[in-house]
């Protein structure tokens, strides 16, 4: 029933936003009004109702949603994605920029607002996995004074080869020396993944251990935003979300917080 309902938004039909405001179907399934930053889910439900007999899990429990719809839907980004990866090449990047290198998670991220006087660089691209981003890391720098990277969550929900956690720190690691390599002097910046649902806080908690392990491996910083933005179950606190994935304007608040310093630091 739910990919009917996807289904019958062709990945880009009209729906509305939060503010009453028509917008379309765009990265992740997630809809946008036309001057919305601010994600808003269109097929999923953002409270999903409780199974009690269900291991305490919920019956339209957004991740496993996910799960079920990203892998038939992902490909009606394909065109979008490739547009906005070329469309890199035609920008300026300032001199000893801050880049952000990810997935939707980054690209709707307001980083001109939660970083303002910071060069800014905005790499990520909505869909993106792990395996994207190596694709494209050479592409993505041009001796940066940071790199922060944040990547991962959508192989969680992809492939079954994609998901599976041990490649996933293999990619990511390959992606940290990769950027090692073209940009020895620049200071990497390891993000842990963001909490999603509670159903999902193990896995991302062990993840992120060995995102840490990378970080300590390759010299780089790992970055733990999960206290401040996750509730004493491990998800995603209500206010800093629509969908128990993307961020609000106040879960970006937090976030940022989190970073600030370490950016600010790096260009001293």
């Amino acid at each position: 029933m739910l990919y009917e309902r996807m289904k019958s938004l062709d990945g880009f039909a009209e729906t509305r936003s939060a503010g009453a405001r028509r917008g379309s179907l765009d990265t992740e399934g997630v809809a946008h009004g036309p001057n919305d930053r601010l994600p808003v889910l269109a097929a999923f439900p953002a409270e999903p109702t409780r199974d009690a007999a269900a291991n305490g899990g919920d019956v339209l429990n957004s991740d496993r949603v996910f799960e079920l719809i990203v892998p038939l839907v992902r490909g009606t980004a394909r065109r979008r994605r490739q547009a906005r990866r070329e469309s890199f090449s035609t920008e300026t990047i300032p001199p000893c920029a801050n880049v952000f290198l990810g997935d939707s998670l980054t690209e709707l991220a307001p980083l001109d607002e939660l970083f303002p006087g910071l060069p800014i660089v905005n790499r990520g691209i909505g869909w993106d996995t792990s395996a994207d981003v190596l694709e494209r890391v050479d592409e993505a720098v041009d001796d940066p004074a940071v790199v922060s990277v944040l990547i991962g969550t959508n192989d969680l929900h992809t492939s079954r080869s994609l998901k599976d956690p041990r490649g996933i720190v293999i990619r990511v690691e390959a992606i940290v020396d990769r950027l090692r390599d073209v940009a020895p002097s620049t200071r990497v910046l390891v993000n842990g993944l963001l909490p999603r649902t509670a159903l999902y806080a193990t896995r991302l908690l062990a993840l992120n251990a060995q995102y840490c392990d990378i970080a300590e491996r390759t010299g780089s910083t790992y970055v733990d935003a999960w206290p401040a933005l996750a509730n004493s179950d491990g998800a995603l606190r209500k206010e800093f979300t629509t969908d128990n994935l993307h961020l609000t304007p106040a879960g970006y608040a937090a976030w940022g917080g989190v970073l600030r310093p370490l950016l600010t630091a790096a260009m001293e």
